[in-house]
């Protein structure tokens, strides 16, 4: 009947897709998180109506409050490691790791910036804020050791994202950023020799 021709063709069409090369496997899905960078930013973005818009924005802007604006750069940002990596998985495994603990600690931190509205209290306030997980994060933290400690726990969560999609331990800090200190004292020491040497050529 027409369940069992559904099925087959279910079937049939899962059956192509893992026949698929696994270069064109992973360009569809950096496709599909580019047009669902498309679709969220239409709404988030340029406020596109619609009962499409209207789906998006609860559940974009419900889930993650006023962090749903970065979301289609986030989509967009992982779309474009696929296409250039795409044998590093276990790299973009761990960029997704991080990406999720920004997002997390960020929707807390803005949580906590607008009081942490209630759920209960109205759904716009929360979207207007960090969401229901910015709510489901800063709320138990702030319950159980105060707001400024919160503020505190989730911008150690935030270093810790960017250190992991950075791909940098903390031991290694250091090492990354003396090129950059080596560039300006490097300035100020040819400064400090051109000086002297047209004060005692002077």
């Amino acid at each position: 009947g027409v369940t069992g021709a559904f099925g087959s063709a279910v079937r049939k069409a899962t059956r192509s897709a893992t026949d698929l090369a696994p270069e064109h496997r992973r360009d569809g899905v950096a496709f599909l998180l580019v047009a669902l960078a498309v679709v969220i930013a239409a709404r988030e973005w340029f406020g596109v109506s619609g009962i499409l818009g209207f789906i998006i924005h609860s559940s974009i802007g419900g889930l993650f409050g006023m962090g749903g604006m970065a979301v289609p750069l986030v989509l967009l940002w992982q779309a474009g490691r696929f296409i250039r990596y795409p044998a590093r998985r276990g790299e973009n495994s761990r960029v997704g790791i991080g990406l999720f603990c920004l997002i997390t600690a960020v929707c807390g931190l803005v949580a906590i910036r607008h009081n942490m509205p209630n759920p209960r209290n109205g759904f716009e306030q929360v979207q207007g804020a960090g969401g229901l997980l910015g709510f489901a994060i800063a709320n138990p933290l702030a319950l159980a050791v105060t707001p400024t400690v919160a503020i505190i726990l989730l911008g150690l969560l935030l270093a810790f994202a960017l250190l992991v999609i950075a791909a940098t331990p903390i031991r290694e800090i250091p090492d990354r950023l003396s090129p950059i200190t080596r560039y300006f004292f490097a300035k100020d020491e040819d400064y400090l020799a051109a000086k002297a040497q047209k004060s005692a050529g002077g």
